[in-house]
C-alpha cells in the first residue's frame, strides 16, 4: 500500500489491490480513517480516537481530491464509482 501523499502527521495511502469505489486510507499513529473520494469526499469509517480530526482530514482530502483520483486510476485503471449498472 503505497503512501501517495503526506500532509503534516497524516499519510494518505491507496492499497494496490483494493476495490472500487475509489477511496483512501489516512493513517496517523497507527489509527486509520477511510474516505471515499468520488463526487464528494465521504468518511467511510474512522478510528474513534480520530473523531476530533475528521473535519481536518476531510479538508485535506478534498483539497487533494483531483490528485488522489488520478493516483487511484493510475493504480487501478478505473474511475471511482461501482454503481455503473
Amino acid at each position: 500500500m503505497p503512501t501517495v501523499l503526506r500532509v503534516g502527521p497524516y499519510r494518505v495511502m491507496i492499497y494496490t489491490h483494493d476495490h472500487p469505489p475509489a477511496h483512501v486510507h489516512v493513517v496517523r499513529d497507527g489509527k486509520v480513517v477511510k474516505l471515499e473520494i468520488g463526487a464528494q469526499v465521504q468518511v467511510v469509517y474512522y478510528h474513534p480516537k480520530m473523531k476530533s480530526e475528521l473535519s481536518k482530514i476531510r479538508e485535506i482530502i478534498t483539497e487533494h481530491q483531483t490528485f488522489l483520483l488520478g493516483k487511484w486510476v493510475e493504480l487501478h485503471g478505473e474511475e471511482t464509482d461501482s454503481d455503473d449498472e
